[in-house]
């Protein structure tokens, strides 16, 4: 990547005739090498990039999970201890949504930067609830002996699962039997609740934070699209059947956000979008319509949010009928 990168930064920058000083290169970790980071500090430019902690060297790691000398945005006066908050309940709900955040001097061989890693309770809780998840399906996966291909990426419930291969005399062999990754599962879990990125800007934190939001807002909307809205690949050749497919895709996003953001966003986008999939009736003739979907706290949320309720024994014709009229 750094080959077609710095050509094309160099490119935009001719051709727009921007100021270098204008320019903050913002990008995850796979474009965080010593050589891109080299070149976005000249002419005063500016990086924030993702940093992936388990890449750290160690020195590194015992500061940052050290429970001591965290802050908060604008609050230069107080440093926090993390265990204090943890260990006590009145405290941990008063802090819940807060971001605390450290700031650590690191160097890459030829940039001096600052590492800004953050902690807050509530993803503490959101990257365990997501895993926890992922451990029940593999579980399940496990009994029902419907294992396939191990999987690798960090989303994928698979890569929880041990394959082990042997005879009935314990030899290695093709016999295979599967176990929950324990090991795997307790280092993951090192790492719940934290957030780091590199920079070599200096200044109000809270600027640093808004630009890597936004960041990672736009690169969300664009896995959405390609992955659950099936934006690509695009298998159409007229000029408005394209348009209306990208249309399509973009207000199905627009929705998606704003239901996110009316469940207090508690849900990852594969849960909501799985779950209104999912959200099937069929007719019994006569009677009305019965769900087919399983309730869950994500179905109970949902229906409190429109205010009606698909999930009961037994749907009257008359219910629905009333519903239609509601969304009309």
């Amino acid at each position: 990547m750094k080959k077609t990168l710095i050509p094309e930064e160099t490119k935009i920058v001719d051709k727009f005739k921007i100021d270098s000083t204008k320019i903050i290169l913002c990008t995850d970790a796979g474009l965080a090498s010593d050589e891109i980071k080299k070149f976005n500090i000249k002419d005063n430019r500016g990086f924030v990039i993702t940093q992936s902690l388990k890449k750290l060297k160690d020195e590194y790691k015992q500061q940052v999970f050290n429970k001591s000398g965290w802050r908060i945005a604008n609050d230069l006066r107080n440093i926090y201890n993390l265990d204090t908050i943890e260990n006590d309940e009145e405290l941990k709900e008063k802090y819940y949504d807060i971001l605390f955040y450290k700031i650590i001097e690191t160097e890459t061989k030829s940039v001096k930067q600052d590492l800004i890693v953050t902690f807050c309770f509530r993803y503490y809780d959101y990257n365990r609830n997501i895993r926890n998840n992922q451990i029940e399906r593999a579980k399940k996966s496990i009994e029902t002996n419907n294992v396939s291909r191990k999987g690798k990426n960090q989303n994928d419930y698979r890569r929880l699962i041990n394959s082990i291969s042997s005879t009935d005399n314990g030899e290695v062999a093709e016999n295979k039997s599967y176990k929950i990754n324990q090991e795997l599962i307790e280092e993951e879990e090192k790492y719940d609740g934290y957030y780091a990125l590199t920079t070599n800007l200096i200044g109000d934190i809270l600027e640093i934070f808004k630009i890597v939001k936004g960041r990672w807002e736009i690169e969300e909307s664009f896995r959405i699209m390609k992955s659950d809205f099936l934006a690509r690949p695009v298998n159409l050749s007229r000029e408005d059947r394209i348009k209306a497919h990208f249309m399509t895709c973009f207000i199905s996003l627009l929705i998606y956000r704003l239901l996110e953001k009316k469940l207090k966003n508690k849900y990852t986008s594969s849960q909501i979008i799985e779950t209104l999939r999912n959200m099937y009736v069929f007719e019994s003739k006569g009677d009305g319509y019965i769900p087919t979907y399983i309730r869950t706290n994500l179905t109970d949320e949902l229906h409190e949010i429109f205010s009606f309720r698909t999930d009961y024994e037994i749907n009257t014709y008359k219910n629905f009928k009333k519903i239609f009229e509601q969304i009309k």
